[in-house]
C-alpha cells in the first residue's frame, strides 16, 4: 500500500510540473563512493535522484530516491521519501517526512518525523528526527552543516544518531567540497560509525548535479541508511 501511495504522488507530481514548468523548483542527482577499514565493512556505491516541486512561494513537496548496497546486510537497501516543506522565508525552511526503507533484511521500515534548515551569508545546516514504526521503537536523528570558505570551496561535516533494533548506532564525518561553476559538485570526506562494538572508519568521494531554479532540492535526503552509514 505504501509503494502503491508514493509511486502515485511521484507520478502525480511530475505529470504537473510537464504542465506547469514554472512550479518545478529544482531536483539533483547524486553518486557516491566509500571504501571502509579492516572492519568488517566493505567498499559501497550508491546513487539517489531527488525532485522538489512548489505550489507556491511558501509550500512545496519534494521526492527523492536513494540506493544503498552495504556490506553490513545481506541485499541492497532502497529508500523513498516524501518531503512536505513550508519556508519560513528566504533563509529557513521547516518540513514534516515519511518514508521507507526497502530491503528484505532492512531493520527499517516506514519512517515519520520533522526537519528544518537554514542558510545565513556562508553558513547552512539541516537537522531531521525520524521515528520507525516498526516493533524495535527505532529513530534516527541527523545533523548537517556546511560553511562557505569561498566562492567554490566549502567545509561540511555530518553527525548520525540512532537507536535501531536496540543497537545504538552513531556516525560523525568532516570533509570539503568544491562547487564547479555551472557543473557538478564534487566532495570528499572522512569519518566513522560505531555499532556497540563494532567502530569502522570511512573514506567518500562523491558528486552531484543539481539542476532546476533552485539549484537542487531544499532538504538532503533522509533515513537509516543515509544517515547512519555513508551516503552524503
Amino acid at each position: 500500500m505504501f509503494i502503491k501511495a508514493v509511486s502515485g504522488a511521484a507520478i502525480v507530481a511530475a505529470l504537473s510540473t510537464s504542465v506547469s514548468a514554472q512550479q518545478f523548483a529544482g531536483g539533483e542527482l547524486t553518486i557516491d563512493a566509500y571504501t571502509y577499514d579492516e572492519s568488517g565493512f566493505s567498499s559501497t556505491v550508491d546513487y539517489s535522484v531527488a525532485l522538489e516541486y512548489a505550489t507556491n512561494r511558501n509550500i512545496g513537496f519534494a521526492f527523492d530516491l536513494a540506493h544503498y548496497d552495504f556490506s553490513i546486510v545481506d541485499n541492497s537497501i532502497t529508500t523513498f521519501t516524501v518531503h512536505s516543506i513550508y519556508h519560513l522565508n528566504d533563509q529557513a525552511s521547516v518540513g514534516f517526512i515519511i518514508g521507507n526503507d526497502f530491503g528484505e533484511n532492512s531493520t527499517g521500515g516506514t519512517f515519520y518525523g520533522f526537519e528544518g534548515g537554514f542558510e545565513s551569508n556562508r553558513l547552512s545546516g539541516e537537522g531531521y528526527f525520524a521515528i520507525y514504526d516498526n516493533d524495535e521503537n527505532s529513530s534516527v536523528l541527523g545533523l548537517s552543516g556546511a560553511y562557505q570558505i569561498t566562492d567554490s570551496v566549502s567545509a561540511i561535516a555530518d553527525l548520525g544518531i540512532g537507536d535501531i533494533a536496540d543497537t545504538d548506532i552513531t556516525r560523525v564525518s568532516a570533509g570539503a567540497e568544491y562547487d564547479f561553476s555551472n557543473g557538478p559538485t564534487v566532495y570528499a570526506e572522512i569519518g566513522n560509525v560505531d555499532l556497540d562494538e563494532t567502530s569502522s572508519s570511512f573514506i567518500g568521494i562523491g558528486a552531484s548535479v543539481q539542476f532546476g531554479a533552485a539549484r537542487g532540492t531544499t532538504f538532503d535526503r533522509r533515513g537509516v541508511s543515509e544517515t547512519l552509514f555513508p551516503g552524503n
